[in-house]
């Protein structure tokens, strides 16, 4: 038929490197999928421009995820907003206005004091975050010392700790979801 997809329910936008996101979404079951159109929004014109178009469409699995790299990015300097389409057979797919976005989280660093001030924005598209997970990281692969959660904001100060790596992520999305800052020396 003629009708378009149901909407893909895309379950991250990850900060996964320097100039890295990593989209993960639920795969669609219908036999008339063709593919899927992954959008990024231009802030500069606030519209979303189809960045990708996967055809990778097996396995048809709803507890499997489908994954794109964006690694035309610098996750240093904002976060970034992504749209995934299914396109059916035919050539058609959901509005874009009808699909959720999904936003990364931009982590900050500043000095205040001799004391490190993180903040970031708000993960968008998992609503409601219940609060923010924020570690300090001895190096990139090996998380230590917990900061806090933060239910109430996106803002955390912590110990002094120049040259230490800090990761935050919403308190309710995959562990994947998470961005980055260095303190600096």
């Amino acid at each position: 038929g003629g009708d378009t997809l149901p909407s893909v329910t895309i379950r991250s936008a990850s900060v996964v490197g320097p100039n890295t996101i990593e989209l993960k979404w639920a795969d669609l079951i219908d036999t008339s999928l063709q593919s899927y159109n992954i959008y990024r929004l231009d802030p500069a014109s606030n519209q979303f421009n189809r960045i990708y178009t996967s055809y990778s469409i097996l396995p048809v699995n709803p507890d499997l995820f489908q994954t794109y790299t964006d690694n035309q990015v610098h996750t240093s300097d904002s976060s970034f907003t992504y749209l995934v389409q299914a396109v059916n057979k035919c050539g058609l797919g959901t509005p874009l206005n009808m699909l959720t976005p999904h936003t990364s989280v931009n982590l900050d660093v500043s000095i205040s004091a001799g004391t490190p001030l993180l903040s970031w924005n708000d993960y968008g598209g998992c609503t409601p975050v219940g609060g923010y997970l924020v570690e300090r990281m001895e190096d990139y692969n090996s998380p230590s010392a917990g900061l806090s959660s933060s239910a109430v904001g996106p803002r955390v100060s912590g110990s002094e700790d120049h040259g230490k790596t800090w990761v935050a992520r919403p308190g309710s999305a995959p562990s994947s979801t998470l961005a980055t800052a260095t303190f600096p020396m």
